[in-house]
């Protein structure tokens, strides 16, 4: 999976379900996420880019982070 701030939502939790309880913890605005239909639908069309806005976090930041948490998750 190539990880940018184009990246659905949806993709990556399908392929990093893990990620789930991360970003929950990680803002508040992630809290949302619990709820499995929103997650479903707006995970669809949700990128990266537009939750790390919502959430008040630089796009770079985010990336960066969800790529350690992968990389960590594979050592």
């Amino acid at each position: 999976m190539n990880l940018n701030g184009n990246t659905k939502l949806a993709d990556l939790l399908e392929k990093h379900p893990f990620l789930l309880d991360y970003l929950v913890h990680r803002a508040p605005a992630f809290k949302k996420l619990e709820n499995p239909v929103l997650r479903k639908t707006v995970g669809k069309v949700a990128t990266l880019s537009q939750v790390a806005a919502k959430a008040g976090i630089a796009e770079e930041v985010l990336v960066e982070e969800i790529a350690g948490k992968i990389a960590a998750q594979a050592a």
